[in-house]
């Protein structure tokens, strides 16, 4: 019961500090939609985990099938 309530306060005070968190942004005006737009990409992540390959040749590969056969062989 006692994890019960500490895990319902623990989202409620995370909402409270969320809310917070972007009424403090939106104040700040000129940057207040660009800090927005960094705090969502910093927590969206980057989706591309294996970056470009160069191989020995030169080349470079981009797309995800090549750099997958490429780690494959």
């Amino acid at each position: 019961m006692e994890l019960k309530r500490l895990s319902k306060e623990l989202l409620a005070t995370k909402k409270t500090q969320w809310e917070t968190f972007l009424r403090s942004e939106l104040r700040n005006e000129g940057n207040c939609w660009s800090e927005c737009y960094r705090h969502v990409k910093r927590r969206k992540g980057n989706k591309e985990i294996i970056p470009a390959i160069k191989v020995h040749n030169g080349t470079i590969i981009a797309n995800s099938t090549g750099k997958a056969n490429f780690l494959n062989s």
